[in-house]
């Protein structure tokens, strides 16, 4: 399917729910080849909430190495992914 052959799979009426901004380089990423991405909540009760979610996958292996979830009380939670092992 398109998620083995894309480095980012189009998902159904993903752009409906989420405002999508292509973000500068990761930190760390002297290559330049992790994408780094803002999902930013359309949906007035969800924005609440969530202001957004910053998103940093590497193509080359097509996993997420980072995800940032930014609460609109300006906290903010980071997942670090590490030493993934794809099945």
């Amino acid at each position: 399917g398109e998620f083995l052959t894309a480095p980012l799979p189009r998902l159904s009426g993903f752009d409906e729910r989420f405002h999508v901004e292509h973000l500068p380089g990761a930190e760390g990423d002297r290559e330049g080849r992790l994408i780094r991405l803002r999902l930013m909540p359309r949906d007035e009760t969800m924005r609440e909430h969530l202001s957004s979610l910053v998103v940093t996958v590497d193509p080359e292996t097509r996993s997420m190495v980072e995800l940032r979830l930014e609460q609109a009380a300006g906290e903010a939670t980071v997942y670090t992914f590490s030493e993934v092992e794809m099945d």
